[in-house]
């Protein structure tokens, strides 16, 4: 299996696969609620780090997440291998439930998921 030195902090562009995402609007007791999305990408070494940051909400109903991979220095197998991804929010008092997500990499909509409830 080959190895590569890579350099610290590499923001890398998103050109991979994903799988498993699904998004959830959790209201079940006790308070607070909570959001949270999760799934998978496929990337190219596991020195691959990978974030769903919060971006900013224009539409309070539609939460805007920017997939972030990054790549850690060091000498990492050129292995592929599926890395899991979270993003969790916890709801303020009286704040509308998101009924849309949009997952965004370089200014580009990869995909949108539309929350589910859990009651």
């Amino acid at each position: 299996m080959a190895s590569s030195i890579q350099s610290a902090g590499e923001i890398l562009t998103f050109d991979s696969e994903i799988r498993e995402w699904h998004a959830f609007n959790n209201m079940m007791p006790p308070k607070p609620d909570v959001f949270y999305v999760i799934g998978e990408v496929l990337v190219g070494n596991p020195g691959v780090d990978v974030e769903l940051c919060g971006a900013m909400d224009l539409n309070e109903e539609i939460c805007t997440l920017e997939l972030l991979l990054t790549q850690r220095a060091g000498n990492w197998p050129q292995e592929v291998i599926w890395k899991q991804v979270r993003h969790d929010r916890i709801y303020r008092e009286g704040q509308v439930y998101y009924n849309k997500v949009v997952v965004m990499n370089d200014d580009k909509e990869l995909f949108d998921l539309t929350p589910q409830p859990i009651c």
